[in-house]
C-alpha cells in the first residue's frame, strides 16, 4: 500500500472518525449509568454519604472541654463602639479628627504644588495658607500643630523661622 495516495483531508477524516469510536467506547464502558441518566433526563448527582461505623455512637461534646483561654497579662478585650484612634476634645470624642488632619495636610501639600507650579512667594503662601486654615479652624488641636508645622518646613519651597510659622495659627 502507498502512502501518497492519502490527502491530508483523507488522514483527518479517519483520525476524526477513530478517535469518535474511541470516546464513545470508553464512555459506553466506563460511563454508562451517567449517559443513560442523561439521556432519560434522571438527576442522580446527589449521592447518600457513606455509612460510617461510628454514625450511632457519638458523643456530644462541650464546647469549653478544656477551658477558656487565658488573656496575657494586661491584654483588654474592647467592643468596637469603645476602641478609638481619635483625640478628645471638651471630654468627646470627636471621630473625625484624624481623617480631618490628613485632609488638612492633602491641602497644604496642594498649595506648595501649586505655589511650585505658578511661582509663588512667600506672601502668596500666607494668604492662601489662609483660606485653608479657615477651612479648618474648628477642627485644630493643639497637638496636631507641631506635626503640621513640620509638613510645613518639609513642603516649603522657602525659608520660614519658627516665628512665621507660629504666626500661621493664629
Amino acid at each position: 500500500m502507498n502512502l501518497n495516495n492519502f490527502t491530508w483531508q483523507d488522514f483527518l477524516l479517519a483520525a476524526m472518525i477513530l478517535s469518535s469510536i474511541w470516546y464513545v467506547a470508553i464512555g459506553l464502558f466506563f460511563y454508562r449509568k451517567e449517559i443513560l441518566n442523561f439521556i432519560s433526563g434522571k438527576n442522580d448527582d446527589v449521592l447518600d454519604p457513606l455509612p460510617h461505623h461510628w454514625d450511632d455512637h457519638v458523643d456530644l461534646l462541650d464546647d469549653d472541654l478544656v477551658g477558656t483561654k487565658a488573656e496575657a497579662e494586661g491584654v483588654e478585650v474592647l467592643e468596637a463602639e469603645d476602641f478609638s484612634f481619635s483625640k478628645t476634645r471638651n471630654g468627646e470624642e470627636d471621630e473625625d479628627t484624624l481623617e480631618v488632619i490628613a485632609d488638612f495636610q492633602k491641602e497644604i501639600k496642594d498649595t506648595f504644588n501649586l505655589l511650585a507650579a505658578e511661582d509663588g512667594s512667600k506672601e502668596d503662601f500666607f494668604s492662601l495658607f489662609e483660606l485653608v486654615r479657615s477651612r479648618y479652624r474648628h477642627t485644630l488641636i493643639s497637638e496636631s500643630v507641631p506635626i503640621l508645622n513640620e509638613l510645613i518646613k518639609d513642603h516649603a519651597p522657602f525659608y520660614l523661622s519658627d516665628e512665621e510659622l507660629n504666626n500661621l495659627w493664629i
